[in-house]
């Protein structure tokens, strides 16, 4: 389309109707009468508001095809609203004839996506009778109108009310309409939790068959294999569960075929998840009159995090929360973390929630066709993506005011924990994992700390705000340098196949990396204390509770084994954080953390034994001999604190992270611990770095 100066002719413009918007400013909301004005030709895709200057709005016009665009002014007259069409390089010389903006908007010039977000953008048809243009309207990357939504809402009720007060019947449908957000809920919790157990199944036996089979039925995992209730010692002795190696005992291998067989699954589940995420391309609809391409989108990559909370904020992404990028994402989730690579499950667990949450809103009009009663599902929707992850549904609640909801009715408070609390209810009743717990990871202490732990957890808290701020740094240099290069910019593939070798060579030999994410942070938690077992990363005790002795080689051994998973761990999470699958940040970082403080906790047993004065000093205790040797720290209570801590310094989420460990713990007494750890690290971490990694 070629920019002329002639005005439109009012027989081919489209009849304009003036349409009451709320453009909401900081602390300052007001109504803005406005006309929708778009321009009548079928080679235009986009209408969205470029530019604003001192007295009027400015258009810009996107062709469907490559030509260039046209700025517009929007003017009014007495018989109704016509554009005017404005070449661009004329474009700031040119003088509107009257103004159509407040003045509290048109103080500056005002950026194109903001402002088209705000009053919306048209998608123009022409068809109809007596010669008139319709026009569709489509409302990807707007913003929601809350106020309309309030008031529609107010007077359906008050209908309803009144009519009821006269009959039975209205009585009986008013009673249905106030149960509807309710049976929703229950809906979305009962189908999340479905999903989550789905997806928990899968992925453990796709992490199994990287090692062995079931003889008995290759479609079962280790754990439902060997009917044990816990994969440690008795687990090794297993006669239905058969390792590759058994069946390929051959010694013509120049390199071990368990290897081989390892590193292939590990880079054809990678190849298959990326596959499937690249398929989920969109664009970002709004032109950008300085850039011939826009921004791709890809609506299963990442965790989904960032782009629920910009949904929950009133703004419109469309096709991000459907049911073709639930499916896709499902499944290559489960395949990206079947492949061993460093990346969490809870994240996108919240993304996957949503989606069903506005999928199932469907069934109900009033729910469907209200912006403002979906987005409270949708909040309710992702605590219980929060609640499924970590089996916390108080978490979940606090999750969802501090990290999630920009706007948050206290009415609407009490939805989003009867969503949290339901899915862990229908979640302990599948018991995916046959321990009757919600997750794998959840454990319970017993010890108590003394004053002298509280130095030792302000340094758990100091290491994990330095590493959340250097991970931050790490990762946008990252960013700018490797993934900026001709050959991976173009093509995301190559990147995730790199990362999942990287995965595969480094994680193969240690017996701490070998395994899943989420089963590895389990180990790592596991109370060492006195009276109770503890075993290693191969199925050999460290401290066994019937002799109420601690193994001091083995502890010594186990030291070095976390001391190397611990720097493969700190590579591949920062190399693996923003590639083009489904991921989250919450549990890798978990694990570093888990990782870290457990590391101390050992390097602390093993100074007692060495320095018994040191141990009567700090500890108030003593040892005899090494052989009778008794555990002066919880290795896994410093695990979990470690855990909180390296989350913190990544996210920097505070009060909802303590809660969720405390819920996790079910300790009452390290609540104080888990506290300052995590309040030290917030503080630290915002000291070096104060940008976020956001997709997380």
């Amino acid at each position: 389309m070629h920019s002329s100066e002639d005005d439109i002719s009012q027989k081919t413009a489209p009849k304009l109707r003036p349409k009451l918007s709320t453009i909401s400013l900081g602390v300052s909301t007001q109504p803005l009468c406005y006309d929708e004005s778009h321009v009548p030709s079928q080679k235009l895709l986009d209408v969205t508001l470029s530019s604003v200057d001192t007295r009027s709005p400015r258009l810009f016009a996107a062709p469907a095809d490559n030509e260039d665009g046209g700025y517009f002014d929007v003017e009014n007259d007495q018989q109704g609203s016509s554009l005017r069409s404005v070449s661009s390089s004329n474009f700031d010389t040119h003088t509107p004839t009257r103004p159509t903006m407040p003045r509290f908007l048109t103080s500056s010039r005002l950026t194109a996506g903001f402002l088209s977000g705000f009053l919306g953008a048209g998608k123009i048809s022409h068809g109809g009778t007596g010669g008139e243009n319709t026009i569709n309207y489509y409302d990807d990357f707007t913003i929601s109108d809350s106020i309309n939504s309030t008031i529609e809402l107010s007077a359906e009720q008050h209908k309803l009310e009144t009519k009821a007060a006269k009959s039975l019947k209205w009585k009986l449908i008013l009673l249905y309409y106030s149960l509807q957000e309710w049976i929703l809920i229950v809906i979305i919790a009962f189908l999340s939790s479905l999903l989550a157990y789905v997806i928990n199944k899968s992925e453990s036996l796709l992490i199994d068959l990287k090692r062995g089979y079931c003889s008995t039925n290759i479609f079962k995992n280790k754990h439902d294999c060997c009917h044990v209730a816990e994969l440690k010692t008795e687990a090794i002795n297993c006669s239905d569960y058969k390792l590759w190696s058994e069946l390929l005992h051959t010694t013509n291998f120049i390199v071990s075929p368990e290897f081989l067989i390892f590193l292939l699954l590990t880079l054809s589940l990678a190849y298959m998840s990326v596959s499937l995420t690249l398929t989920t391309k969109t664009h970002n609809p709004l032109p950008n009159p300085r850039k011939s391409s826009a921004s791709v989108i890809y609506t299963a990559y990442g965790s989904g995090v960032p782009e629920v909370k910009t949904i929950l904020s009133g703004f419109i992404i469309r096709r991000f929360l459907g049911t073709y990028t639930l499916f896709l994402k499902s499944v290559a989730l489960v395949l990206a973390i079947a492949s061993g690579m460093a990346i969490g499950k809870e994240g996108p667990y919240v993304h996957l929630s949503t989606c069903i949450g506005n999928i199932c809103s469907r069934l109900f009009t009033k729910i469907n066709t209200n912006s403002l009663l979906k987005r409270q599902i949708l909040s309710a929707s992702a605590s219980a993506g929060v609640a499924l992850a970590f089996g916390s549904p108080l978490g979940a609640v606090l999750f969802t005011i501090e990290e999630v909801s920009y706007y948050l009715p206290i009415d609407h408070l009490f939805h989003i924990f009867f969503c949290a609390i339901m899915s862990i209810l229908f979640l302990e009743f599948l018991n995916p994992y046959q321990t009757g717990k919600a997750v794998l990871f959840e454990v319970s202490y017993k010890s108590d700390w003394r004053p002298f732990e509280l130095l030792c957890f302000v340094i758990i808290g100091t290491a994990g705000g330095i590493h959340g701020s250097l991970f931050c740094k790490f990762t946008c240099w990252w960013s700018r340098t490797f993934r900026n290069n001709r050959l991976i910019k173009a093509f995301p593939v190559r990147e995730v196949m790199l990362v999942a070798f990287l995965t595969g060579i480094l994680t193969f030999a240690n017996s701490a990396t070998n395994r899943s994410t989420t089963e590895l942070l389990t180990d790592l938690a596991i109370p060492c204390e006195q009276g109770s077992n503890c075993p290693s990363f191969d199925n050999q005790l460290i401290v066994d509770g019937k002799l109420g002795a601690l193994d001091y080689e083995k502890l010594k051994q186990e030291f070095g084994v976390l001391f190397g998973a611990l720097w493969i761990k700190l590579i591949l999470t920062a190399v693996t954080f923003g590639i083009k699958v489904p991921s989250g940040i919450y549990v890798p970082s978990m694990v570093l953390g888990a990782l870290f403080g457990r590391l101390l906790a050992m390097f602390l047993q093993i100074l007692c034994i060495e320095y018994p004065t040191l141990s009567l000093l700090l500890f108030d205790r003593t040892f005899k001999t090494v052989g009778e040797v008794e555990t002066c720290v919880d290795f896994g209570i410093y695990a979990m604190i470690g855990a909180g801590s390296f989350m913190a310094g990544i996210t920097r989420m505070n009060v909802t992270l303590a809660t969720i460990l405390f819920e996790l713990t079910s300790s009452y007494t390290y609540v104080l611990p888990i506290s300052i750890s995590i309040a030290v690290s917030n503080w630290v971490a915002s000291l070096i770095e104060k940008n976020l990694c956001m997709n997380y």
